[in-house]
């Protein structure tokens, strides 16, 4: 089943097929981890917004529709959309970054995970809609219009969201925030 398109594996889930189903897992849980552990910053938290993803894939196939979305787009917007709910229940400031340890020194002295947890600082100041916009962009690889389908954006606005966190990162931590545009 590994070499079986997306499209096709959500036709079988459609039919229940566990099997199909179970290869889509393994294809994206990853990716789809990494996106949930960038929005939430707190490791049980992505792992629920993941597995409540997955049980809404089972229980929604019916609800994909090939011709408007790709799968992972489709996925992600599961996610996202869960995520949102989330903050929205919560009504409180999103948990601090996992690693709490990385010290304030400049990022040239830093050790590659250090500056991994310097930026997930940076990033947790964005609002969630940045975030999100900077983390599907450029984390997971979407392009700018597939960032627009999960975030329920037209494409000029999604630029401007992603403008406004680059500009709103450089303005407020200068050089230590760089990004290809």
């Amino acid at each position: 089943m590994a070499d079986i398109h997306d499209d096709e594996l959500m036709s079988a889930v459609q039919r229940q097929d566990q099997n199909a189903y179970a290869t889509l897992m393994r294809r994206h849980l990853d990716r789809l981890y990494s996106y949930a552990i960038g929005l939430t910053r707190h490791a049980a938290s992505a792992e629920d917004l993941v597995q409540e993803s997955w049980l809404r894939v089972w229980s929604n196939a019916g609800s994909y529709q090939p011709k408007k979305a790709s799968f992972s787009t489709w996925l992600h917007r599961i996610l996202y959309n869960l995520f949102i709910d989330e903050v929205r229940r919560a009504q409180r400031p999103r948990p601090d970054p996992i690693d709490e340890s990385a010290s304030d020194q400049p990022w040239q002295a830093q050790s590659e995970s250090q500056t991994k947890v310097q930026l997930d600082r940076l990033l947790a100041q964005l609002p969630e809609s940045q975030r999100a916009a900077l983390l599907l962009f450029h984390q997971q690889g979407f392009s700018t219009r597939e960032v627009a389908q999960i975030l329920f954006l037209s494409v000029p606005a999604t630029e401007s969201l992603l403008a406004r966190a680059r500009k709103t990162l450089r303005r407020t931590h200068g050089p230590l925030y760089q990004t290809e545009e």
